[in-house]
């Protein structure tokens, strides 16, 4: 017996009654009724649990179905959370069988997701649920969508548009998010039937979600939101740090009047305008560590050197 049912809606399946020499039983309104017991979530005869899955399901009850099938009576049970449950429908002390002429053992059930709820989706990656580095490659997040009871669901890629016309992302140049700010643009948004991916050191293969990529062009605090369809997603708008990367020597570059010259006796200066790969300013000020400058002049120059300083 194996069979699918779909998370947060009654299920009923139909148990036939025979007697011990397979003889189907007659219904007799008159009669005691069949010894029959299933009442999940609580234990059943032997001290088991009538239904194992991922959770307890939400309720579960048997009826007898009358003169309608003679014989028959209808199990019926919910749960809210998708995976593999295992039933155990007992006559008396013994559960029955799986199937006509099976064995005693559980009736295996598959719990599927319920339809999407857009506010349900949830979106990760970094910016969103993790402190984001800026690079030359862009940023990726991940959109995964859900059913109303937070169960992850497989999508069809039907709307791409919908999330490209419902994220809004923008970077504020201060540690919270006030004031001026700049716009991220051209997100990308892909739908992947099957996605490797990690989130949180959590290595693992999604199926039919979205990614979001992104590249900003200043740092600080990103805020993020989507919206699907009018709807905004669980979370949204988010808030994170959008940091620099590593210093890089191609793209960092210095500049100011110490470069052009200098007269015997005066002090002058030039400036180091730290960035990285993606020629965003850094605002590490342990950098200064990181910097060696050396400035020479004829054999009989004496030069008093201070810094770099932040």
């Amino acid at each position: 017996f194996n069979a699918f049912a779909v998370a947060g809606i009654q299920h009923a399946y139909q148990v036939r009654l025979n007697d011990m020499y397979n003889n189907e039983l007659i219904y007799d309104p008159f009669a005691v009724k069949p010894d029959v017991a299933f009442a999940p979530p609580a234990d059943g005869p032997d001290g088991k649990k009538y239904v194992i899955g991922p959770v307890d399901p939400t309720y579960g009850y048997w009826q007898e179905i009358g003169a309608e099938l003679p014989g028959h009576v209808r199990v019926r049970w919910a749960a809210t959370s998708i995976g593999e449950y295992a039933l155990r429908v007992y006559v008396g002390s013994s559960i029955i069988l799986n199937r006509q002429g099976g064995t005693q053992v559980p009736l295996t059930i598959q719990m599927e997701a319920d339809e999407c709820r857009f506010d349900k989706f949830t979106l990760e990656g970094p910016g969103v649920t993790a402190v984001a580095v800026a690079s030359a490659s862009p940023i990726r997040l991940v959109l995964q969508p859900r059913d109303k009871y937070g169960n992850a669901r497989a999508d069809l890629g039907q709307i791409v548009n919908d999330i490209r016309d419902g994220i809004k992302q923008r970077v504020y140049a201060g540690s919270v998010p006030t004031g001026d700010s700049t716009l991220v643009l051209d997100q990308t948004v892909t739908f992947h039937n099957a996605l490797p991916t990690t989130i949180a050191g959590v290595a693992s293969t999604r199926a039919g979600v979205y990614t979001i990529d992104y590249k900003p062009t200043a740092v600080g605090y990103i805020q993020t939101e989507l919206s699907i369809r009018g709807l905004f997603i669980q979370g949204s708008p988010f808030f994170k740090q959008l940091r620099a990367g590593a210093v890089s020597a191609t793209t960092t570059f210095a500049q100011g009047p110490g470069l052009q010259g200098a007269a015997p006796g005066v002090e002058t200066f030039f400036l180091i305008h730290p960035r990285d790969a993606a020629n965003l300013p850094s605002a590490d000020n342990t950098l200064t560590q990181s910097f060696k400058v050396t400035i020479t002049g004829l054999a009989d120059t004496f030069i008093n050197q201070f810094g770099p300083l932040w």
